[in-house]
């Protein structure tokens, strides 16, 4: 479901688990480039619902989760981006790298299972050997 922190509640901690770590974003990157910056408030003020009594969505500037566009997505934008989790720069996040395995580690592999087969034929003279 949406409870991505499972603490049994859905509230502004999934918003966070959502945006900082399955998105590896920003709060207030409403167009979702991995920057926060003036080409998200050129989109969000477009859309025309800060401050209105309408329902906003996340490109609309609802950072909140309220359905709302207020100042209250602004600050928690703010918060997010400035408050020690950027070191005040709000460009794109590092990504956690996976080191891939190495041909060297694939050529091992099969090689021990080549040979673990020929040592099975080797003691099984019933082993069909012209396979190889």
């Amino acid at each position: 479901g949406f409870d991505l922190n499972d603490d049994g509640l859905i509230d502004r901690a999934d918003i966070s688990v959502w945006v900082n770590e399955l998105s590896n974003t920003w709060l207030g990157d409403a167009n979702l480039d991995g920057r926060l910056n003036s080409a998200d408030l050129v989109l969000v003020f477009q859309a025309g619902k800060f401050e209105q009594d309408v329902e906003a969505l996340w490109h609309e500037g609802d950072w909140t989760g309220d359905l709302r566009f207020d100042s209250r997505d602004f600050i928690a934008s703010f918060e997010g981006c400035w408050e020690g989790q950027s070191g005040g720069d709000c460009g794109p996040r590092e990504l956690t790298t996976v080191p891939e395995p190495s041909r060297m580690n694939w050529a091992m592999v099969v090689a021990v299972l080549w040979l673990s087969r020929r040592l099975v034929c080797f003691k099984n003279p019933h082993c069909n050997t012209r396979s190889y």
